[in-house]
């Protein structure tokens, strides 16, 4: 290697060096296991669990996937400063002027309570800084139960009615 050369990536390696050292500190802005029910998989605060997860087994409805994407552009894309976690105990769902996506709040609770969430086995250590959910990731797989309004999360986006449906919102993905 000539002098001259040398010189000039010492120079470029200093250079590049020091714009590290001054560099801003560049903030993580993102969710694991979004789209799914709860909020960051499974994760404990202190001794209040905060999602549903089991291990990398996660429950997803198109109420939480919904949800998930609506806090996403309402909150953190315009960074409004509002909020998109339940209310207090006690309060019904949507109180308090801070909430937001709160149609969407109300139709994963009832998604999860009519017991319309699938199963899919995620990585939960992925954090997700999109705002979208990952659909083939989070899709309902063929032979998934879900509601008849939920079909486009199929990953075939088709599903067929059972021969002996429970309820009649009752779908089966194909």
């Amino acid at each position: 290697m000539r002098r001259n050369q040398g010189a000039g990536l010492l120079g470029l390696l200093l250079l590049v060096i020091s714009g590290l050292v001054f560099a801003e500190p560049i903030i993580v802005t993102g969710q694991r296991c979004f789209g799914a029910a709860g909020d960051n998989c499974a994760v404990r605060n202190g001794t209040v669990q905060e999602g549903y997860c089991i291990g990398t087994k996660c429950p997803i409805s198109g109420g939480s996937w919904e949800h998930d994407e609506c806090c996403w552009k309402k909150t953190v894309l315009k960074k409004s400063g509002k909020s998109c976690t339940a209310p207090a105990p006690g309060l019904h769902a949507g109180a308090g002027p801070a909430q937001v996506c709160n149609s969407e709040w109300v139709k994963a609770l009832q998604r999860t309570a009519g017991g319309w969430n699938w199963w899919r086995t995620v990585d939960t250590s992925l954090l997700n800084g999109s705002g979208k959910v990952v659909f083939n990731q989070y899709c309902a797989e063929s032979g998934s139960r879900v509601h008849a309004k939920d079909v486009k999360y199929c990953c075939s986006k088709q599903a067929y009615m059972p021969s002996s449906p429970d309820v009649a919102e009752a779908r089966i993905c194909r």
